[in-house]
This record gives C-alpha cells, structure tokens and sequence, in this order.
C-alpha cells in the first residue's frame, strides 16, 4: 500500500490502510504504517541520510515482493507534495506490477495516470477490481 505518510495524522496514515487490509483479505498486504522513523532525532543526530535510506530500501523491497500496489492519493490536511507516494507509483510500474489508485482528485497529472493502471474514486470499487483482477 503506497499513500501519505509525511504530515499525516494518525487517521490519515492507518485509517484507509486498516480499512483495505480488511477488504483484501485473504491477501497478504505490506502496510509500511507498521515501521516507525523517528525523523526528529535523526535530525538531531544530523543523520536522516540513514533514515531516508532505510525508508525507500524497505519500500522498495516491498514493492518488489508485491504483485501490485494499491495507492490513497490523496494530501493530508497539514499539507504534502507526496513525493514518496509518486515514486513508489512510478516505480512498481516500470516493474510489471499492477497499479490501482483511489483519489478524490479528477484532474490528475499525465504522469500519474500513465502509470497507474486503474483510478478509482473508492476504496471499495478499487479492492473489488483487484479481487476480481487476480480471482
């Protein structure tokens, strides 16, 4: 699962995440919530390089393991540019793996929707189509 985590509150980063683990299942699904960075005292440490690259390695290798992601494109209240959430987007498509976005957005960028394979405005028309697209 691929969405905004930076700037995101509690609800924002687990709500949607809890929900579509549920209308997944039987499937198996990687929820990157269930790893904690603790960015401030990187900073302090003046070593977030380490936690960048920790975060996009188990990203990735997520990714990787995966037969598709399933993207909530949608900003937090506090503001984000989801910069991660578009990587991991671009990303598991130019490695073969099936793309499916949810976003309350209509007005996507070129990029965004070359590289998702499915766009929908719910959770739940989008769970059904992964369902039925590996049933």
């Amino acid at each position: 699962m691929a969405g905004g985590i930076d700037h995101c509150t509690h609800d924002e980063m687990w709500g949607w995440r809890l929900k579509a683990t549920e209308l997944l299942k039987p499937m198996k699904v990687f929820n990157p919530c269930v790893r904690h960075f603790d960015w401030g005292e990187a900073t302090k440490q003046n070593d977030r390089a380490w936690i960048a690259k920790e975060v996009v390695t188990l990203d990735k290798a997520e990714i990787a393991a995966s037969d598709g992601l399933l993207v909530y494109y949608k900003e937090p209240a506090a503001g984000s540019r989801l910069t991660g959430t578009t990587m991991e987007i671009i990303h598991a498509h130019e490695r073969g793996k099936l793309v499916v976005l949810v976003t309350p957005y209509t007005n996507l960028s070129a990029w965004i929707e070359y590289h998702c394979h499915r766009v929908f405005s719910n959770l739940e028309d989008a769970t059904d189509f992964i369902h039925k697209f590996y049933g």
